[in-house]
Parts: structure tokens; C-alpha cells; sequence
């Protein structure tokens, strides 16, 4: 709570003075906030299970192929949704929106389908089998 309420608190403050912050400012405004933000959620991880939706745990899991892929993604999907016309029936923000979670979605199926697949084959070459003798 606290590095969300110094995270805000300088963000207010940098917006009202306009300051130009050089980098030990900005350190001292945005970094050490953000690093007690990350801080207390990973003691808070360590402490008490969490109750995250699997939804979210899923695109968690799937991070490292949607950020392979988002970009072609999207700018694919983007050029093929304006080609069919539909950007006048529900504007930029919409389609940019569409876009994106197609690019999600994409990404989620590479995980489910390429990614985790050539991990487990790959861990089971390489790995060696433990075997336990009785």
C-alpha cells in the first residue's frame, strides 16, 4: 500500500510542478515506489496463496509467446480488420482493442500448442530419467 501511495503521490506531484526529473530524481519518484510495489507483491506471494483466475494465470504462462508474437499479430490483424471495413462501424480505439486480443489469443494457442509441447519433449531428451532402486 505504501509504494502505491508514494508511486501516486509522486506522479501528482510531478504533474502539478512539471518537473524535469534527472535520473537520480526519477529514481528517487518512480523507481524506489515501483520496487516497493514488487516487493511487498512478491512477500505477499510467499506468505498467503493467491486466488488468481486461471484466465490470468494462463496468459501468465503464455507471457513469452504473446511477446514473440504480439507485434505481427497485431499489425496483421490490424490491416485485415480495416481491409474488411469494419473500423467506420466501431472506430480505432475498438479495433485497436480487437487487435490486441487477438494477439493474446494467438500467443495463448503458440504456448498451448508449440511451445509447451517442445518444452516437454526437449526436457525429456535432454534431462536425464531418475530412476529409483528399491
Amino acid at each position: 500500500m505504501l509504494g502505491v501511495l508514494s508511486f501516486l503521490f509522486s506522479n501528482i506531484y510531478y504533474k502539478i510542478y512539471s518537473l524535469r526529473l534527472d535520473d537520480s530524481l526519477r529514481i528517487l519518484f518512480f523507481g524506489l515506489p515501483s520496487a516497493l510495489i514488487v516487493t511487498s507483491l512478491a512477500i505477499q506471494d510467499k506468505i498467503k496463496s493467491s486466488n488468481i483466475p486461471k484466465l490470468l494465470l494462463l496468459i501468465g504462462n503464455a507471457s513469452y509467446s504473446i511477446y514473440l508474437t504480439h507485434q505481427i499479430i497485431i499489425s496483421i490483424a490490424t490491416r485485415v480488420l480495416i481491409a474488411s471495413g469494419i473500423q467506420q462501424l466501431i472506430g480505432l480505439s475498438i479495433l485497436m482493442m480487437l487487435s490486441a486480443t487477438v494477439a493474446v489469443s494467438v500467443g495463448i494457442a503458440i504456448h498451448l500448442y508449440l511451445e509447451k509441447p517442445m518444452v516437454f519433449y526437449t526436457r525429456k531428451l535432454l534431462l536425464p530419467q531418475t530412476q529409483t532402486s528399491f
